[in-house]
């Protein structure tokens, strides 16, 4: 049983989130009146920052107006009855607005609705360009251009500028607030499970990297409630001779042709008994074998 089944934070922890985020978007160099997170994001952090929506390798709709008064709107399709089950102190104010639509056009209709297509309105597009990993950015062409098309007048800009400003989103989430540190504290304390469960495992009857990855994961999720991002276990020379071996002469075995292998008669019987050796089959690609058996 997992420790933190459903790991969430808290409604102040998403003000403070939502504040510092837009303190930066009303900053001269940004402008923004609002930031868009699009489904082609596939590890959708930015919405999830946002709104803790998200996972799973999945991205998000999302729009976060710059106007504190004005909620902020989560496009989850099919998905919106699962997120309001989790999400009730974040969405209990209204400030944060579940929809159970999603696409380009719904999230068009859903901007006019706000007034954020007026001519010269500033829409901060997450992954559009210049972020650290994706300079050129992710998100769809067709969708920016049903979006574009939607919205003529309203200006479509990056927030991210790597190696110069890292914008609304990126500089808020490097500064932690408390509730962050205690996450933090908590996925210290799963990664040190794991390294334990591994530990555990190196040992007989272990032969291979799977033998010590599924008890490793499997400790951390009990520890979280939540898959790792990411868990890697590769071996050096020195351990690929000792826990590889087995494995490793094992499957040698097995691809030995068979006049390397052991002859199954026994010394005693006569030749009558045992099956004559059958010459090897010569093929212009074959590599030459000795008649030595």
């Amino acid at each position: 049983m997992a420790r933190f089944p459903a790991p969430t934070f808290s409604a102040s922890e998403r003000d403070r989130r939502w504040a510092a985020v837009r303190q930066i978007m009303d900053r001269a160099q940004w402008n923004l009146d609002a930031i868009l997170t699009t489904p082609s994001d596939s590890h959708g952090a930015y919405a999830r920052y946002l709104t803790q929506i998200g996972g799973y390798g999945a991205g998000l709709e999302v729009i976060f107006p710059r106007d504190p008064a004005t909620p902020v709107h989560a496009f989850l399709g099919r998905f919106r009855p699962y997120w309001e089950s989790r999400l009730t102190d974040w969405c209990a104010d209204g400030m944060l607005v579940l929809r159970g639509d999603d696409g380009s056009q719904a999230v068009a209709l859903q901007l006019r609705a706000l007034g954020l297509d007026a001519p010269g309105t500033r829409l901060g597009l997450g992954k559009l360009t210049g972020a650290r990993f994706d300079p050129e950015g992710l998100v769809s062409t067709t969708y920016l251009e049903n979006l574009r098309a939607a919205m003529p007048e309203a200006l479509f800009v990056p927030i991210e500028r790597w190696g110069v400003d890292l914008g609304p989103i990126e500089e808020s989430a490097m500064l932690k607030g408390p509730e962050e540190h205690e996450a933090i504290t908590h996925s210290v304390a799963a990664g040190e499970k794991g390294i334990e469960a591994l530990v555990s495992a190196a040992r007989p009857p272990a032969e291979n990297r799977a033998d010590l990855w599924f008890p490793t994961f499997v400790a951390m999720f009990a520890e979280t409630g939540e898959h790792p991002t990411r868990l890697s276990i590769a071996f050096d020379q020195a351990a690929d001779r000792t826990l590889s071996a087995t494995a490793a002469r094992r499957a040698i075995a097995t691809m030995q042709p068979p006049w390397r292998r052991r002859s199954t008669c026994s010394p005693t019987r006569s030749s009558s008994s045992c099956p004559a050796r059958q010459p090897v089959a010569s093929s212009p690609t074959a590599t030459p074998h000795g008649s030595k058996h």
